[in-house]
């Protein structure tokens, strides 16, 4: 009956190893800001062109309220600021219910930080990057080549975005990305005194490396995990 098992276990022996070398990287990754490099890599602009857009495409995120959502939308608003004569285009797929009465959140918060209704225009049937590349495509069919399209979107989508749309035909795209902005206060702290567990709380106090900067980069490690997850398939299929 041994003899039995013993494949079994050894199968799961292995796997045990393999997750927890796997769990030990991931810390070691995080604790020496490794995400930062790859993520850096994925949010750099590979080309473009120069001056003023003709379109600036919003791509939609997570909706409103989210992170990515809100900060895309953020630096739409900023870049329609800068380049007034720019129609902003946004890519999020239509929710239910919407309507000319009840517009979508990430309009409505285009409207609220002062891009006028007029300019905006709206791609609401593709699912993912490459579709929402096509749909547009279709919607400036003849005139796509010559459009100056700038690409607003989280830094780690930033490349596949780019790289989707001059597949789909586009020639003149660039991006914009919204780069995170590290707090400059001093958030260390020290023990109260007669606090039993002082040394140690000393120690967690002083290091933001432990209070903060693991657990962050830990989750970055997944979002770039994903986009390099993303952009290999992309790559498969041919979509960029």
């Amino acid at each position: 009956m041994n003899r039995l098992f013993d494949p079994l276990r050894r199968a799961l022996d292995f796997t045990l190893r393999m997750l927890g070398a796997l769990f030990l990287l991931l810390w070691v990754s995080a604790a020496l800001g490794w995400p930062w490099h790859v993520y850096g890599w994925l949010g750099r602009d590979p080309g473009g062109f120069e001056g003023a857009p003709d379109i600036i495409v919003l791509m939609g995120g997570g909706g409103i309220p989210s992170e990515s959502g809100l900060m895309r939308t953020w630096q739409a608003a900023r870049e329609a600021s800068r380049f007034p004569k720019a129609r902003v285009l946004v890519a999020h797929p239509i929710e239910a219910g919407e309507n000319e009465k009840m517009l979508n959140p990430v309009i409505q918060e285009l409207i609220l930080r002062g891009v006028s209704e007029r300019r905006i225009l709206r791609e609401g049937r593709g699912r993912n990057t490459r579709e929402q590349a096509l749909q547009i495509r279709q919607m400036f069919e003849g005139s796509h080549e010559s459009l100056r399209l700038l690409i607003v979107t989280s830094p780690e989508h930033m490349r596949r975005s780019i790289l989707s749309f001059r597949k789909a035909g586009f020639r003149h795209v660039r991006g914009r990305s919204v780069e995170p902005v590290p707090v400059m206060a001093d958030l260390t702290r020290t023990s109260q005194a007669g606090d039993p567990l002082s040394a140690l709380d000393d120690a967690v106090g002083q290091s933001l490396t432990i209070r903060y900067r693991i657990w962050d980069n830990l989750g970055l490690t997944v979002r770039v995990s994903r986009e390099l997850a993303a952009l290999a398939y992309y790559k498969l299929k041919g979509w960029i």
